[in-house]
C-alpha cells in the first residue's frame, strides 16, 4: 500500500507538530489524514505503537485503521513494527477505557479478571435490581411506598425509574429524582383561573345538546374546584376541556400546575426508589463479576480524576492521542480524552458536525463545537477543513450541495467534486411510489427500486454487491427485500428488525417450547411443518384426525398407527427420536448449547443452507445462541424464562440494535441502516423508505446534558402526565432529533460513489416530519406521476413517480402445482421448494379413512363464531363456514378499533382512524376523541388503573374436536386473580350493562373464563365496559369466575363447539339483525320484522 497523494490540507494535518482540529466533510479523505499522521508518528518521530493513542467509533473503523496502517508501514519497509502495531492503542474509547481499568485493577477498585456484560446480560441484571428496590421500597416506607407504585403501576414506575438511572450514568451524574417546579400557590392561581372560566362557560348561551354538555363539565368542574381537591385530582380533567380554546387551555394550564406539584410530592419517595435501584444494580453487577458498558467509562472517569498516579502515568505513555468521529462524542467520553494527555501532548481530532448522528445515544454536537471554538482560539492548534470529495461523481455532490444549502437549518459546507464527471446523465433520481395509503404506495416504491437496480445490474453498471439500500430505520426492509428477490437480487439484510419474524428463530423457540411442555400443540406443529422435520400438509392432515382435541404429541407417540406415507413417517420419526433425547439433554445442557444440539441433532443446519439465503439465516441462529447465552449467564437455563423474555419484549432493544452479519463477499444487494452504512461507501445508494418518519415519542423522563431531569408524573385517570419541566425538555429534544434528521439524511446520500438513488412512498398525508416530504419541499415538486428531470442550481435530479402496481419483469411463472418429489422439504417458502414437473407415475398414497364422527370440523373458531351460532345457526352456515361476506358496516368498527389503538399507544385516536379509515369524517373523529375521554373516568379504567396491563392478548382454547381461538382486549393480574376487560365502543340504549352482557356476550363472557381457568388461574374477574355515551360509561358489568364453575362452563362451551361442527344449521332468525346476515333475501327470507 503505497503513501497516496494528500492535498495541501491533508498534508498539513498529517506533518503538524502540535494540535490539529480536522473539520472532514464525507468523502474528504479523513482516514487518510488519521493513517498517515499514526505512521508519521512512528517512523518520523520514533513513537512506539503503545505509546499512541487512536481512538475510532466503531470496532469495525478500527479494524479498517490498523489494516491500513499496517499496509503502509509494510510498503515503507518496516514491517518490524507490524506485530506492535496489532498489540498497540487502536480501538473504541470503550475498549482503551477496559486495557486501562485491566492495568490498574487495584485503584479502580475493580477485580483482576475484568469481565463486560453484553446488553442483554446488562437488561437482565437491571430488571433483578429493579425487582429488588421495588421490594425494598415498599418495606421500607410502607403506605408511601405502595402508594408510589400503585400510583405509577409497576410498569410506569419501571420506565422512569430505568430512564432515570441510565440518563445520569450516561452523563456521569447522581441518579435524582425530579423535583418538580410547582407551588401551591401557582396551583391556586390556576385554579382561580379554570374556575374563572368555568363559570363563564357555565352561562354560555344556546341550548343544543353540544352546549349543554358543555355547562354541565363545566359545573361539575366548578363543583370539583369549590371542594378543596387535592393536587392529583386535578391532574387529568378531559372532560372539564369541553368549551371555547380559552376554557380549554386554562384547564390545560390547571393540569399542568397540580402535575407540577404532583412532582414534587412524589419525589421523596421516587428518590429513595431510585436511591435503592441503583444500589441494587451495582451490587447485582459485583455479584455477577462484571461492569456494563457505561461503566468502563464512569470508572476509567473516576480512576483518572482520583489518582493523580495514575494520570500521570498514562499521559506519559500516550505521545500521541488521534480521536476519529469526534462529533460523536459525548461529554464523558471529551473528559477522558482531556485527562489522558497534556497541553504539550500532540493532539487530532477529527470530525464533521453534518455527521453528527448518535445523539439518541448520548453523543453531544456541542462537545464537538465547544472543541472546534477552543482550537478557533488556541494560536497552538491548526485548523485544517477539508472539503475536498474523492468519493462521488460531480454530478452526485452537485446535487447533495444543491438540496441542502437550501435548508436554512443545516450548516451546510459545500463539498468540492475530485473525480471527474461519467457523463450527462442524471446520477441522481428519485423513485415515488404514490398512493391513498402508505402500504400500497410502498409495495409500489418497493417494486420501482426493485425494477431499477435489475437494470442498472443488467446494463453492466453494477453488480449486485455493489449495491446498498440505506433505511433511517429497517422496519419495512422486509417490502423491499421481498421486491428484489422477486426480481432475481439476492439480498443480505443487517437492519436488525423482524428477527423475531426470521424463520429460523421462529422454528427453534417452537423447539424450545415443545421441550418445556410437550403438549403445546402450536409449537410442536410448527415444528413439523418446519425444516427441523419436513412433514407434508397430508401427513399433518392424518395426524391430526388421528387424535382428539389436538394433541399431536399423541400422533407423534403412535406414527404407527396413523397410517402415514413412508416419507412422511421417516420424518417424524426423526423429529419424535430428536425431541425424546433432546429433552433428555436439556437437564444438562446450557440454553446457547441446547440450541446448537437442537441444529446438530436435527440436521436443521443442512435445510437452511440449502436456501438461497442460507449464510444469512444461520446467522439468526448463532444470534439467537448468542442472546441465550446471555440470558443464561444472569437466569441460568431456565428455558420458559428464556422464550418469554424474548417474547414479551423485554430484550426488545437488543433484537433490534444488533444486526445479523452476513459474508462480505456474498454477490448480494445490502439492506443496512443509515447509522450502520457510517463510514462505508457504496457505487449505487438507495436511500430506500424515506417516506418513513418517527412517532411522536413520549419517554418517562429525561436527564439533559445540562440542568434537572424531568418525569412523567401519574395522574388521575392512569395515564401518565407531563409536567412543565418535561414538555421543555421533550421540545428541546424534539428540535434536536429534527436537526439529527437532516443529518442522517446527509450522511446517507454522502455513501454514494457513482449513482443515488431516493425513493419514498407518497400519500396526500406525507409531512416535512419525514425525509421524503421534507426533500421534496425543498425541489418544490408536486409528486405528479410520471418523469421528469429537474434543474436544481444547476445539479440534475431524475424524478419517476407512479401510482401503478409494478409486475416483476424476472418472477418465474406461478406453477399450476407443486408436487412433492420424496425430497426432505426444506422450507415452506415457494421460492425455496420450487416447482416440479409431473411424471407418469406420481401419485399420492390413499388417505386413511377419517373417525365417522360426523362432517368436517373446522380446526380454529372464534367465540364471535359461537356468538353467531347462538343467534342463528344458519347465519353461522352461511357466514362462517360458506364464507358468504356479511354485509356489515365497517365505520363503527373502525372507530371502536381507533379508540382501543389510542388507548394501547397512549395516542389520538382521530389519527390513528385517519390511518386505518383515510375517509374518516370529522363526526368519526369527534366520536373517538369522545369515546376515548369516557374511557379514561370509566369504572373499568380506574379498576385497571393499579394494575400491570396487557392489550390484545392472544388465548387458544381446546373445545372437543374444535379449537377456540381469540384476543382478550385487556388483561391484568391483580395478586390471585386476572382480571379481563372487554371495551364496548357502543351504547347500552336503555338496557343496564348486566342485561346488554347476558343478552349478547354470554359465550364470549364464558370462553374468556374458561380460558384463563385453564392457563391455571384461580379466580378469573371478567368485566364488560361500554362508552357510547356517557351513561354507558358509568356503567361496568363484572362476574368472577373460580375453578368450581370451570366443568360448566367447558361442558356448555363444548356443546356448542360440537353443534358448530356437526349441526344441524336450521334458520333461527331473530328478530332483528337479519339484514347483516350474508343469506338474508338471498337463501334465507329471515324474520317477520
Amino acid at each position: 500500500m503505497k503513501a497516496p497523494p494528500l492535498s495541501p490540507a491533508q498534508r498539513a494535518a498529517v506533518e503538524a507538530e502540535a494540535g490539529v482540529f480536522v473539520d472532514a466533510g464525507a468523502g474528504s479523505g479523513k482516514t487518510t489524514v488519521l493513517v498517515e499522521r499514526y505512521v508519521r508518528s512512528l517512523v518520523v518521530r520514533n513513537h512506539l505503537p503503545a505509546q499512541v493513542l487512536a481512538v475510532t467509533f466503531t470496532r469495525r473503523a478500527a479494524g479498517e485503521l490498523g489494516e491500513r496502517i499496517r499496509g503502509r508501514l509494510r510498503c515503507d519497509g518496516r514491517s518490524d513494527l507490524v506485530p506492535l502495531v496489532e498489540a498497540g492503542w487502536i480501538g473504541t474509547i470503550h475498549s482503551a477505557c477496559q486495557r486501562i481499568l485491566a492495568e490498574f485493577p487495584d485503584q479502580a477498585g475493580l477485580p483482576a479478571r475484568l469481565r463486560v456484560a453484553d446488553e442483554v446480560e446488562a437488561i437482565l441484571l437491571r430488571e433483578e435490581a429493579f425487582d429488588r428496590a421495588v421490594a425494598e421500597t415498599v418495606h421500607e416506607l410502607g403506605d408511601d411506598g405502595v402508594r408510589l407504585v400503585t400510583a405509577y403501576s409497576r410498569a410506569g414506575l419501571h420506565d422512569v425509574a430505568t430512564a432515570l438511572l441510565l440518563g445520569a450514568r450516561l452523563r456521569a451524574r447522581p441518579v435524582e429524582a425530579p423535583r418538580g417546579a410547582g407551588t401551591p400557590e401557582d396551583l391556586a392561581a390556576a385554579i382561580a383561573v379554570a374556575l374563572a372560566s368555568a363559570e363563564t362557560t357555565m352561562q354560555g348561551g344556546g341550548d343544543s345538546a353540544q352546549t349543554e354538555l358543555r355547562r354541565q363539565c363545566a359545573a361539575d368542574l366548578a363543583d370539583l374546584l369549590r371542594g378543596d381537591p387535592e393536587p392529583f385530582d386535578l391532574t387529568s380533567l378531559d372532560e372539564a376541556k369541553r368549551g371555547s380554546a380559552a376554557h380549554k387551555q386554562a384547564v390545560e394550564d390547571l393540569e399542568r400546575a397540580a402535575r407540577d406539584l404532583v412532582a414534587a410530592e412524589v419525589h421523596a419517595p421516587l428518590q429513595f426508589l431510585l436511591d435503592r435501584f441503583a444500589a441494587a444494580y451495582e451490587r447485582a453487577k459485583h455479584e455477577a463479576g462484571c461492569l456494563d458498558q457505561t461503566d468502563q467509562l464512569l470508572r476509567t472517569l473516576a480512576l483518572l480524576e482520583d489518582h493523580a498516579d495514575v494520570r500521570a502515568a498514562l499521559q506519559e505513555r500516550f505521545r500521541d492521542i488521534m480521536v476519529d468521529e469526534f462529533q460523536d462524542t459525548d461529554g464523558v467520553q471529551a473528559r477522558i480524552i482531556d485527562l489522558l494527555r497534556t497541553p504539550d501532548t500532540p493532539f487530532l481530532a477529527v470530525g464533521d458536525e453534518q455527521q453528527a448522528i448518535y445523539g439518541f445515544r448520548g453523543a453531544e454536537v456541542d462537545v464537538f463545537r465547544g472543541m472546534r471554538a477552543t482550537a478557533q482560539g488556541d494560536e497552538r492548534t491548526l485548523v485544517v477543513d477539508l472539503v475536498e470529495n474523492r468519493r462521488s461523481l460531480p454530478a452526485i455532490l452537485n446535487a447533495v450541495n444543491a438540496m441542502f444549502a437550501r435548508e436554512d437549518r443545516f450548516d451546510h459546507r459545500p463539498l468540492l467534486p475530485v473525480r471527474e464527471d461519467a457523463g450527462d446523465d442524471a446520477r441522481v433520481e428519485i423513485l415515488l411510489g404514490l398512493g391513498d395509503s402508505v402500504e400500497p404506495a410502498r409495495a409500489i416504491e418497493a417494486a420501482l427500486v426493485a425494477r431499477r437496480l435489475r437494470e442498472l445490474v443488467d446494463a453492466g453498471e453494477c453488480a449486485p454487491r455493489d449495491i446498498a439500500l440505506v433505511f433511517r430505520a429497517g422496519s419495512n426492509a422486509a417490502d423491499f427485500e421481498a421486491a428484489l428477490r422477486a426480481e432475481g437480487l439476492e439480498t443480505v439484510s443487517s437492519t436488525g428488525r423482524g428477527f423475531l419474524e426470521r424463520q429460523p428463530v421462529g422454528d427453534l423457540l417452537a423447539m424450545l417450547r415443545v421441550l418445556w411442555n410437550r403438549y403445546d400443540d402450536v409449537a410442536l406443529l410448527t415444528c413439523l411443518a418446519s425444516p427441523l422435520s419436513g412433514v407434508s400438509n397430508d401427513g399433518l392432515a392424518l395426524m391430526r384426525a388421528h387424535v382428539e382435541r389436538w394433541e399431536f404429541i399423541r400422533a407423534l407417540e403412535d406414527l404407527d398407527a396413523v397410517g402415514l406415507r413412508a416419507d412422511d413417517y421417516d420424518r417424524a420419526v426423526l423429529l419424535r427420536d430428536a425431541i425424546e433425547g433432546l429433552r433428555t439433554s436439556a437437564g444438562r445442557l446450557g440454553l446457547a448449547d441446547l440450541i446448537a444440539e437442537i441444529v446438530r441433532v436435527t440436521r436443521y443446519d443442512l435445510a437452511m443452507l440449502a436456501a438461497p439465503d442460507g449464510e444469512e439465516r444461520m446467522a439468526n441462529v448463532e444470534k439467537l445462541r448468542r442472546v441465550a447465552q446471555s440470558f443464561e449467564d444472569v437466569r441460568g437455563a431456565d428455558i420458559p424464562g428464556f422464550v418469554r423474555a424474548i417474547e414479551s419484549g423485554a430484550l426488545d432493544s437488543q433484537l433490534k440494535v444488533e444486526g445479523v452479519i452476513a459474508s462480505e463477499d456474498a454477490d448480494a444487494v445490502r439492506l443496512m441502516t443509515i447509522h450502520d452504512a457510517k463510514g462505508l461507501e457504496f457505487p449505487v445508494v438507495v436511500v430506500a423508505d424515506a417516506a418513513w418518519a418517527p412517532q411522536a415519542s413520549s419517554p418517562a423522563a429525561i436527564v439533559p446534558a445540562a440542568g434537572a431531569p424531568a418525569a412523567v408524573v401519574p395522574t388521575a385517570s392512569g395515564e401518565r402526565g407531563t409536567t412543565t419541566d418535561l414538555e421543555a425538555l421533550i421540545e428541546a429534544a424534539r428540535e434536536a432529533a429534527e436537526l439529527e434528521a437532516h443529518r442522517l439524511a446527509y450522511v446517507a446520500c454522502t455513501r454514494a460513489e457513482d449513482r443515488l438513488i431516493i425513493s419514498g412512498a407518497k400519500t396526500s398525508r406525507t409531512t416535512s416530519a419525514s425525509a421524503l416530504g421534507w426533500l421534496l419541499d425543498l425541489l418544490g415538486d408536486d409528486a405528479a406521476p410520471g418523469q421528469r428531470v429537474l434543474d436544481v442550481d444547476g445539479a440534475r435530479i431524475a424524478v419517476y413517480a407512479s401510482d401503478e402496481p409494478v409486475t416483476s419483469a424476472t418472477a418465474p411463472e406461478q406453477p399450476a402445482f407443486v408436487v412433492d418429489d420424496g425430497e426432505p422439504q426444506l422450507t415452506m417458502d415457494y421460492d425455496a421448494v420450487g416447482a416440479a414437473e409431473p411424471t407418469s407415475d406420481f401419485g399420492l398414497p390413499s388417505l386413511a379413512p377419517l373417525p365417522d364422527e360426523g362432517p368436517w370440523a373446522p380446526p380454529m373458531l372464534s367465540y364471535s363464531a359461537l356468538e353467531v351460532l347462538e343467534t342463528c345457526a344458519y347465519r353461522f352456515l352461511a357466514e362462517r363456514l360458506m364464507g358468504l361476506p356479511s354485509s356489515r358496516a365497517g365505520g363503527h368498527a373502525a372507530v371502536g378499533n381507533a379508540v382501543h389503538a389510542a388507548i394501547e399507544v397512549d395516542g389520538d385516536p382521530a389519527e390513528l382512524l385517519r390511518l386505518e379509515e383515510p375517509d374518516a369524517t370529522p363526526v368519526q373523529e369527534q366520536q373517538a376523541r369522545e369515546a376515548l375521554a369516557r374511557w379514561r373516568t370509566s369504572p373499568l379504567a380506574a379498576r385497571l388503573a393499579p394494575l400491570d396491563v396487557r392489550h390484545e392478548a392472544p388465548f387458544l382454547l381446546r373445545l372437543g374436536e374444535a379449537t377456540v381461538t381469540g384476543r382478550f382486549d385487556l388483561v391484568a393480574a391483580d395478586g390471585e386473580r386476572l382480571v379481563i376487560g372487554d371495551l364496548k365502543v357502543a351504547e347500552l340504549g336503555d338496557a343496564t350493562a348486566e342485561e346488554r352482557r347476558d343478552r349478547g356476550y354470554r359465550i364470549q363472557e364464558s370462553v374468556y373464563a374458561l380460558a384463563a381457568l385453564e392457563a391455571g388461574h384461580g379466580e378469573v374477574e371478567v368485566a364488560y365496559q361500554w362508552i357510547g355515551d356517557d351513561a354507558s360509561a358509568a356503567q361496568m358489568a363484572q362476574r368472577v369466575f373460580t375453578q368450581a364453575d370451570r366443568e360448566r362452563l367447558r361442558e356448555e362451551l363444548e356443546a356448542a363447539a360440537r353443534r358448530a361442527i356437526r349441526g344441524p344449521w336450521e334458520p333461527t332468525p331473530p328478530p332483528y339483525g337479519c339484514q347483516e346476515c350474508p343469506a338474508f333475501r338471498v337463501l334465507c327470507a329471515g324474520s317477520d320484522r
